[in-house]
């Protein structure tokens, strides 16, 4: 059985809803040795000792950022002799099944392959949204399926060179062994960068796509003609998404098409894709003379 913890970000809970949050956590708690749930908030909330069995609450008001809470956390469950961590957003849900499923698969995958030292899985946007194009897309769906057939399945596991931090399972020897989580990033990329420097020390990371959680990506905002759905980022996060991604050109630049082509999306989004476009612009032209200074 895996020596395991799981670490959860808080960041001003009540936006969702403290008890949805609280039911989040409880989807999984049952499964960890201890709960580290590290506060982000302006606030404390130190009512989640109430509800969630062995829990240790940590009050970090945001100190570097997601890579702070991250690193906060790790370090506490390092320290009480833990050798593997799941890292968690508060939006995110474990269907019972799911959970033990992929449990069973990293022990599994642990005996097969010493050299894996993280894992993610698939995870489904639970986020109800809609669009005049779902009109169309539920018109022409059938009619492509018809003509290109069903949807090749992945496969069941796959390595990768990125994953998210959402139910995340890490080894923390590794952890400590490539330096934690870079808390300069602050919040955009902050697990991308892990991964990267996880991989160039020859570690691996595995990906089961026959296992799921649910997450909350975000609503879309502004005015969106042309796309359906996008991240609903705030400028404060809009500033660091472009700001990190050209840092990480600059740090990894095998990874450059990746990144120019998700500035590019930000960009379309935020900057023609939006009625706040001169001001998004703004934000975009300094996070990018930002990044080179750094």
């Amino acid at each position: 059985m895996l020596n395991i913890a799981a670490v959860v970000i808080l960041y001003n809970p009540e936006e969702i809803g403290i008890t949805a949050v609280i039911q989040n956590i409880q989807s999984y708690s049952h499964c960890m040795k201890k709960i580290y749930i590290i506060d982000n908030s302006k606030n404390e909330h130190t009512e989640f000792l109430q509800y969630i069995p062995d829990c240790i609450y940590i009050f970090n008001e945001n100190k570097g950022g997601i890579g702070g809470a991250q690193n906060r956390g790790c370090e506490k469950a390092r320290k009480d002799g833990f050798d593997w961590v799941m890292t968690m957003d508060q939006d995110t849900i474990f269907e019972q099944s799911q959970l033990e499923q992929y449990l069973k698969n990293i022990e599994d995958f642990i005996l097969k392959d010493e050299s894996v030292k993280s894992f993610s899985l698939a995870a489904e946007n639970i986020t109800p949204h809609s669009h005049w194009t779902d009109a169309i897309k539920n018109i022409l769906r059938p009619i492509k399926r018809k003509i290109f057939g069903a949807k090749k399945l992945p496969p069941e596991y796959e390595y990768k060179d990125r994953c998210i931090a959402s139910a995340n399972v890490m080894n923390l020897s590794v952890w400590e062994k490539i330096g934690g989580f870079d808390e300069e990033l602050f919040i955009d990329q902050v697990d991308y960068d892990f991964c990267y420097r996880l991989r160039n020390e020859n570690f691996k990371i595995v990906k089961f796509n026959s296992v799921h959680i649910n997450q909350h990506y975000g609503e879309a905002h502004g005015f969106t003609l042309f796309r359906k759905h996008y991240m609903k980022y705030s400028r404060f996060r809009y500033y660091y998404c472009i700001r990190n991604s050209y840092i990480m050109i600059a740090r990894y630049p095998q990874y450059k098409d990746f990144y120019k082509k998700y500035i590019s999306d930000l960009f379309f989004d935020n900057c023609i894709n939006s009625i706040h476009c001169a001001k998004n612009l703004s934000i975009f032209l300094k996070a990018k003379r930002d990044a080179a200074l750094i």
